[in-house]
């Protein structure tokens, strides 16, 4: 027919390569990052850094990105829950560097 549709939002989802526990248990760079980055977010020094970077920066962003947001790294970075943006972002980096990887 003559209707048109519009596609107004499209949701993503994705499962990572592998299991977090096969990166950690691995023996190379990959595995001391992956125990690394699940120890940062018990880390007072780095969370306060990433709270003067990341938290000046959604800080100067525009109030109409800022007020509803709905993806989970930047509602992180925007509620100052950087141990929950450091766990939101690593599947994402760690799929990044197997990529390399493999």
């Amino acid at each position: 027919g003559e209707e048109v549709a519009w596609v107004e939002q499209v949701a993503v989802r994705t499962t990572p390569v592998a299991a977090a526990a096969t990166l950690v248990a691995r023996k190379d760079t990959l595995g001391d990052l992956q125990r690394m980055l699940r120890d940062a977010g018990a880390d007072k020094e780095l969370l306060t850094q990433l709270q003067g970077d990341i938290g000046a920066l959604a800080r100067r962003l525009p109030h109409d990105l800022t007020e509803s947001a709905k993806d989970e790294v930047l509602a992180a970075a925007l509620a100052g829950d950087f141990a929950g943006l450091i766990e939101q972002v690593t599947p994402y980096l760690n799929a990044r560097l197997m990529a390399e990887d493999g």
